[in-house]
């Protein structure tokens, strides 16, 4: 009687190599947020005339 072979799943590499794709994507999001907020500041001073 022949018995059924097990294969053994590794973990793919794909998912190995998605964490450095999210903290890029961190530090991109939080630097255009920053970019975003220094932009909108510049335009509500120079609406006031400060500049």
């Amino acid at each position: 009687m022949p018995k059924a072979s097990r294969k053994q799943r590794s973990t793919p590499a794909s998912s190995v190599s998605r964490r450095p794709d999210s903290y890029e994507l961190v530090s991109v999001a939080l630097f255009g947020g920053a970019g975003l907020l220094v932009s909108l500041v510049i335009v509500l001073i120079r609406m006031n005339g400060l500049l």
